[in-house]
């Protein structure tokens, strides 16, 4: 110890060496506890599910039914996407959902929503990396129950970031089929005012103008002019009923196409590898806790001792 009472490696290390009992005999018997602790502690298991998040355009119907001859693909997911997957499952949604459909409160015996929420948020990891894929961990006593739930978590996951889109899918498809029972109706309409004037003006056996290109031609000379005037608003609403029925067409087509989108069960998550019934025990790790403890008790000590001295040498001073 040098005149200002400052600190030297040679004194920290005569200090060390003249206390070696007390500091390897404190760290045995840490060791020992933590090895006791470890053995006596109960096992929990970690199950994990890895996947890669598509690019949700890929749901969209103007990318499926483009008209285009070619058009790049971007099959992967863009990192807001990725941001949006890892918002989920920080959220409180995706927690209560889990400890709800498992009845985690009686699972682990904890009655405070409070306490079992922080539970479940710490048995549960989020691990994205820079190539877009995600992992997703979840660790419990019960090794099924730790399978079940990261199959589950990534289930709700693809469900809730897939739903915006199936559900302005399923909005337009039925915005679509409102529309189209008012055409419905309307050809319906208009089909009975059809047929109502042809018997009213004796025309049941002409062809309509609007469809001369079909075959024959309409003898309008033969017609008097209460037919020709008839003739001629038959005209007018065949026409526009044909203008009507072309619309039909396409909105059942457009129906079909954002229903075939909604119901076609597309998936926006790519299944890398599904969750799996562990077989090992990921806690408690005995080695890293006897390393640790070993670490931890031979600093602790050679500190306590290091400081003892020095204060005893102080006293004395």
């Amino acid at each position: 110890m040098n005149e200002n009472n400052q600190f030297d490696l040679l004194y920290i290390f005569r200090v060390i060496l003249r206390k070696k009992k007390f500091i390897l005999g404190f760290s045995a018997i840490a060791l020992i506890v933590a090895l006791v602790v470890s053995l006596i502690a109960p096992k929990q298991y970690t199950s994990s599910s890895i996947f890669i998040v598509k690019n949700p355009i890929l749901l969209d119907r103007n990318y499926i039914f483009r008209n285009q001859m070619f058009e790049n693909k971007e099959f992967f997911a863009v990192p807001d996407d990725v941001d949006q997957i890892e918002f989920i499952s920080k959220s409180e949604a995706m927690l209560r959902y889990l400890i709800d459909e498992f009845d985690l409160g009686n699972h682990y015996g904890i009655k405070s929503p409070y306490w079992l929420r922080l539970k479940v948020k710490g048995n549960f990891a989020f691990s994205r990396q820079d190539t877009k894929n995600i992992e997703i961990f979840y660790t419990d006593k019960d090794p099924e129950m730790a399978m079940k739930i990261t199959k589950a978590v990534r289930e709700y996951l693809e469900l809730k970031f897939s739903r915006y889109f199936l559900e302005s899918n399923r909005q337009v498809a039925s915005a679509l089929k409102l529309e189209l029972k008012v055409l419905d109706s309307t050809v319906t309409v208009m089909t009975d005012q059809i047929n109502e004037l042809k018997v009213a003006s004796n025309l049941n056996n002409y062809l309509l103008p609007s469809r001369t290109e079909l075959g024959g031609s309409t003898p309008s000379g033969s017609l008097n002019p209460s037919q020709l005037k008839a003739l001629e608003e038959l005209h007018r609403l065949t026409t526009l009923k044909d203008q009507l029925t072309g619309d039909q067409a396409k909105y059942n087509s457009l129906i079909h196409e954002f229903e075939l989108i909604e119901k076609g069960g597309m998936n926006v998550l790519y299944l890398v590898q599904d969750a799996y019934l562990p077989d090992e025990a990921s806690h408690p790790k005995v080695l890293l806790i006897l390393i640790g403890t070993l670490l931890g008790s031979l600093i602790i000590t050679s500190v306590i001792a290091v400081f003892g001295a020095f204060y005893r040498e102080r006293i004395k001073a």
